[in-house]
């Protein structure tokens, strides 16, 4: 099934929108359902190789696997229930519950991807195979320490700065990585084992030293050990 470049698909009232496909399905049109639900089913591959979707809520489900990644993209809350998910957003991103489904759960991988905050709502976890969810403005985590569960590998978490997010007591219980972005440093290059929050911020750690004179031979420990600062 495709859904042909340039054409166009609305919903201008407050019901569901919803388009299903058995086997492969690839949408190019733009699909707009801003005040209802924007359901998206499919079995095998459904893809977004041109247009856009703007949705005020969205769902998608189904056992095939979802690549919606244009960055022209505007999605409301959002929930899934897939074989695999890769999500792009290009404002925010939320995760909640859409029409009875709560949060993402994918039996594969999920990667959801925002160029702004991203949300995890009270009650709407992630579950994945290596859940990736990268965002360039801040992690806010409502959802508590199971918000998100990578169900076998790791899951990787980006973000701009630790000072910005709501960790919402989720531990990835290991030493963060920073200067980092999804797109300079992609989930598949990220040497480090194990949970991981990606922090785009660099740390630095300013050092002043000051003059000292000593005699050759002279222990000057003592006579240094305070002719620094670092802040």
């Amino acid at each position: 099934v495709a859904l042909a470049s340039g054409g166009s698909i609305t919903n201008n009232g407050t019901g569901t929108l919803a388009l299903g496909a058995t086997g492969d399905a690839n949408i190019q049109a733009t699909v707009s359902s801003n005040n209802g639900v924007l359901k998206l089913s499919a079995t095998g591959a459904f893809s977004q190789t041109a247009g856009s979707i703007t949705a005020g809520n969205l769902l998608l489900t189904g056992a095939g696997s979802f690549t919606l990644n244009a960055s022209a993209n505007r999605l409301g809350p959002r929930a899934a229930k897939v074989g695999r998910l890769a999500v792009t957003d290009g404002s925010t991103l939320t995760i909640g519950t859409v029409a009875g489904t709560a949060g993402v759960t994918a039996s594969g991988s999920a990667t959801l991807v925002t160029s702004g905050d991203l949300t995890i709502v009270s009650g709407a976890p992630v579950s994945a195979v290596s859940p990736v969810l990268a965002a360039t403005g801040a992690f806010i985590n409502n959802a508590g320490s199971n918000a998100v569960i990578a169900t076998s590998g790791r899951w990787l978490i980006y973000s701009s700065s630790p000072s910005a997010d709501t960790f919402g007591s989720l531990d990835s219980a290991n030493t963060a990585v920073w200067n980092g972005t999804f797109a300079s440093l992609p989930s598949s290059s990220v040497a480090a084992t194990g949970n991981r929050y990606i922090f785009a911020y660099q740390p630095t750690l300013p050092f002043t030293s000051t003059s000292a004179v000593t005699t050759y031979g002279t222990d000057a420990t003592s006579t240094i050990a305070s002719n620094y600062t670092a802040s």
